[in-house]
């Protein structure tokens, strides 16, 4: 297990350090680092400077930089955590259900820790975070699915276990209650599959029980962070920015047409992680062809995989978007899918030569080393611009001071020590029409009360 982990956390470094030296990767991460430097000066959550992800984002953040303090690396450095617990959930979720060697764990948990930087991935995305949460969840329930689920091995504990792993989770984003309904899903395949064995089956009560137990469990977080608010007085605040808004923005936005889908579909597979979606395709034809080279168990482990990818591939259309980080959700499921078809492919059928073996391995794993390379070769060549603009406004004001990002990088307020003039420092919901009419901003009122903070720059 040491040397396992060492290694993950050698392939991570490798394929993730490049983001280390760029002051800017993505809009949301730069808000999330804000926020949180302002709760640990004392703002409560959603009342100081406001976003509308859930709190355990930013309560994650905040523990970062409370240990390490506060800056860029602060953050990167927390992506590369939540990947190294997701590949190690993997290997150990591998462990339990491949019944083979090290090597299948090892290439999902491998897979994971490669393929997660594309689609958005090498920023700590909201997806980076949620994730070990739901490899955990999905680690406590899986192996009983797949070995039989017997009456006496999946206790309630186990469930209120799962369901809490959940529960932080939709804590962090709540896109995450889908993975919710898969182990759910899982939960309840599993009875049936009890209740049809020649032995009498287990009571009603028993399946009410296990999901009663997890829905205790989900809703722990929930219940709590609602207590928290309440008692701070902003019990309002977290039901906006949670609910409200969210719901809101949904409603708003068109269908998910299909040229969107094609669009997206075609940047995921040809430029991004593609390999791990054919992986998926390819993963769905021995359910249906079953080679002999993959044992009953391994098909019906199999089953279970393709279903959770595609209900976090349905999770990441539901919301509408063309961002392809939110699709970085199924890569946990399709980086095990792909860990089993590549071990069984290589180690079982002895039908294919070892040169071909190669040549898929090659083909898996040299494109996405040549995109990690190319982000290393960016280093030397490219300039980091928000931080050329940050060290032109630090040597003009001090730590403290107040200045105004209008339209550009966030990240500008952290890397030059300053504070925000208004609470909407993420600058499209000043931008944006649209928004400011959900925030119920008055746009003129706003700009007479930031320049009355006397912003140093802008």
């Amino acid at each position: 297990v040491v040397l396992t982990t060492l290694f993950l956390l050698i392939i991570i470094g490798v394929v993730r350090a490049p983001a280390f030296f760029w002051s800017v990767i993505n809009w949301d991460e730069s808000i999330y680092l804000l926020i949180s430097r302002d709760m640990l000066d004392g703002d409560v959550l959603y009342t100081g400077i406001w976003d509308r992800k859930q709190p355990l984002t930013f309560v994650l953040f905040a523990i970062a930089q409370l240990a390490l303090g506060t800056s860029v690396l602060t953050m990167r450095v927390l992506g590369c955590l939540g990947v190294a617990a997701t590949s190690f959930g993997l290997y150990i979720i591998g462990r339990r259900t491949f019944g083979d060697s090290l090597s299948g764990p090892a290439a999902a948990a491998v897979l994971y820790a490669v393929f997660s930087v594309s689609s958005g991935g090498l920023a700590t995305n909201t997806e980076i975070l949620f994730a070990p949460f739901v490899v955990a969840a999905v680690a406590l329930v899986l192996p009983w699915w797949l070995d039989a689920a017997t009456a006496d091995g999946l206790s309630p504990l186990a469930c209120a276990g799962s369901g809490l792993l959940i529960g932080l989770a939709t804590f962090t984003k709540l896109i995450a209650v889908f993975d919710g309904a898969f182990i759910g899903l899982l939960l309840v395949t599993g009875w049936i599959m009890m209740a049809r064995k020649p032995a009498a089956g287990p009571s009603p009560g028993w399946i009410a029980s296990r999901v009663g137990a997890m829905l205790v469990g989900v809703l722990t977080p929930w219940i709590a962070g609602a207590a928290y608010f309440v008692s701070a007085g902003a019990f309002d605040d977290f039901v906006f920015a949670n609910f409200t808004f969210n719901r809101m923005n949904l409603a708003d936005r068109p269908p998910f047409e299909l040229k969107n889908l094609w669009l997206v579909g075609e940047r995921l597979v040809t430029t991004q992680n593609g390999l791990l979606w054919l992986g998926l395709g390819l993963g769905s034809l021995p359910l249906i062809a079953k080679p002999d080279w993959l044992s009953r168990r391994d098909r019906r482990l199999l089953g279970a995989l393709v279903a959770w990818a595609v209900v976090d591939t349905l999770a990441a259309v539901s919301l509408r978007r063309l961002y392809l980080h939110y699709y970085l959700q199924p890569t946990p499921a399709l980086a095990l899918i792909g860990g089993l078809l590549f071990t069984r492919i290589w180690t079982v059928t002895t039908r294919i030569p070892k040169v071909v073996k190669v040549v898929i391995a090659a083909g898996l794993l040299v494109p996405q080393g040549l995109r990690v390379t190319e982000r290393w070769r960016q280093i030397g060549v490219m300039t980091d611009v928000p931080a050329v603009v940050a060290s032109h406004i630090a040597g003009r004001v001090q730590p403290g001071d107040c200045i105004f990002v209008a339209n550009y990088q966030p990240i500008i307020y952290v890397l030059t020590e300053t504070n925000s003039p208004t609470r909407w420092a993420f600058p499209q919901f000043l931008i944006s029409p649209v928004y400011r009419q959900r925030l119920e901003i008055d746009i003129e009122k706003e700009m007479a009360s930031i320049f009355a903070h006397e912003p140093r720059s802008v």
